[in-house]
């Protein structure tokens, strides 16, 4: 029973990933589209992701442990966040060199530890057995 219960979390955790990843490619890709090659403000971008950090945070919370089918829907309307913070961060003023460089990393860096944050909130690991690991702080046997 244990397995099959692994092997739902394992199924559910992946289905999540795998929304997160396609709606967030497919959301940048028709925005990218729709607009031609956008110019966006850089200010949007950091609006869009301290948008995405408050959405990602409450979205986790909210959805924690729980297996319905509205919960999903939140993993679709996070993914849409992720493309749009995406696009904003990417199509912007050019900058010169390695603030460039920064800029980048930063944006990917924030984008990718908010998807990260909410898939850990959203599928926990499951606790390891307490018999078969030692207490925290005591000594390992030899």
């Amino acid at each position: 029973m244990r397995e099959l219960a692994d092997q739902h979390s394992r199924v559910s955790r992946f289905t999540t990933l795998a929304i997160i990843v396609v709606f967030g490619v497919a959301t940048s890709a028709v925005l990218f589209k729709i607009l031609g090659e956008p110019v966006i403000p850089r200010w949007w971008a950091a609006f869009s992701s301290v948008v995405l950090i408050m959405v990602s945070a409450l979205a986790g919370k909210q959805t924690a442990n729980v297996n319905q089918p509205w919960v999903y829907v939140v993993d679709v309307l996070l993914a849409v966040l992720l493309g749009i913070a995406f696009l904003t961060s990417q199509e912007n003023e050019p900058l010169s060199g390695f603030a460039e460089f920064a800029w980048n990393i930063l944006s990917l860096l924030v984008i990718a530890s908010c998807g990260a944050y909410y898939l850990d909130k959203r599928h926990p690991k499951a606790p390891t057995d307490s018999s078969a690991s030692p207490a925290p702080g005591a000594p390992i046997p030899r």
